[in-house]
């Protein structure tokens, strides 16, 4: 940014009016550059205009100059009014629309909650019958086992196995030679 005493500086271009910034705790303001007329400057551009038009127009052109800030003033006013209409006109639709959004936000929150409840509460009905199963396949496999083991130990032993009596049963061919 060119130094404020820099007079090629474009004092006409749009600046904002101050810019405050706050890091590592302080407060920075920053205002954007003025011509710096000194009492001297300002008095000589009075004598100058004084020169020019004469001591019989001064008061006509001080009434020209307040109307043309009055204008001014006015114009400013005007489009100030016309912006903030607008800016209005755009923001109303946009706080609306913030606030459906915060609605279902909260609403989601909500269904997010309840649906979290319903999967923990599935999970645990899952993990529970998983556990049943789990405990009835092992008692089954128990049994299983149980069972290969008489049986290994029938076979050994040549018993018969679960009260079941071993007879020695003629073969169909036996049958047919008597």
């Amino acid at each position: 940014m060119p130094d404020r005493k820099d007079r090629h500086f474009p004092y006409w271009r749009v600046v904002p009016a101050a810019v405050t910034t706050v890091s590592d705790g302080k407060t920075t303001t920053i205002s954007p550059p003025m011509p710096n007329f000194t009492l001297s400057e300002i008095l000589t551009i009075a004598l100058v205009i004084l020169i020019v038009f004469g001591p019989q127009r001064l008061p006509e052109m001080a009434q020209k100059a307040g109307e043309w800030v009055r204008k001014g003033r006015s114009m400013v006013t005007d489009l100030r009014q016309e912006f903030e209409g607008e800016f209005k006109e755009i923001s109303e639709p946009l706080k609306d629309l913030n606030k459906e959004v915060l609605g279902i936000k909260e609403d989601m929150g909500t269904s997010l909650a309840s649906v979290t409840d319903d999967v923990t509460k599935a999970k645990k009905e899952l993990e529970d019958q998983l556990a049943a199963s789990k405990k009835e396949l092992e008692q089954h496999l128990e049994d299983t086992n149980q069972q290969i083991k008489d049986l290994d130990e029938a076979t050994e032993t040549d018993e018969p196995v679960d009260g079941t009596e071993e007879t020695d049963a003629a073969s169909p061919d036996s049958e047919d030679e008597s």
